[in-house]
């Protein structure tokens, strides 16, 4: 159960991260407060030999919390997407219901940055993928509208219709 439900609210989406070479699983999932988080699955050797003396082992591993960010103003996050970078970790997007859109990257000690953070015009994300040519480009699938918009790995302020570039 994770820590805090009244503060951080419930789950509202979720997305399995596979570490490069698959070195690690992740769960990251967003909440109705706004809040990001990521948990990475770890062995519990202890409680693994425990279970291996006295019962039938249920757990062989756990999960630790490494992440925990408020996005924006909190607004409740519709989505989330994932992307393996070459060897160094991974990236993740997010969408907000007040149209907002953040991409981290993640190194492999979990720490993030935000690429950035872009505010759409009135386009409340539905779903978001990352382009699968392994570029930066984010494509953002709208929820009421019906709108499909691309933000540019080089120009990620300069937002396409997909209209425009057929």
């Amino acid at each position: 159960v994770p820590p805090f439900p009244s503060v951080r609210g419930s789950t509202t989406a979720l997305c399995w991260v596979m570490g490069p070479n698959n070195h690690f699983k992740c769960l990251t999932f967003g909440t109705c407060n706004g809040f990001a988080l990521l948990w990475r699955q770890t062995r519990d050797v202890w409680l693994y030999f425990l279970q291996l003396l006295f019962t039938e082992p249920r757990h062989k591993s756990s999960f630790r919390e490494c992440i925990s960010k408020k996005l924006g103003s909190g607004s409740e996050i519709t989505c989330i997407s994932s992307s393996e970078e070459e060897s160094t970790g991974f990236r993740v997007a997010f969408g907000t219901v007040d149209c907002r859109v953040q991409v981290w990257p993640v190194d492999s000690c979990f720490k993030v940055k935000t690429v950035f953070s872009i505010q759409l015009e009135d386009t409340k994300p539905r779903n978001l993928v990352f382009a699968p040519d392994h570029s930066q480009n984010v494509i953002i699938f709208g929820m009421e509208d019906g709108n499909v918009w691309v933000i540019t790995e080089r120009y990620y302020l300069d937002l396409f219709p997909v209209d425009l570039l057929w």
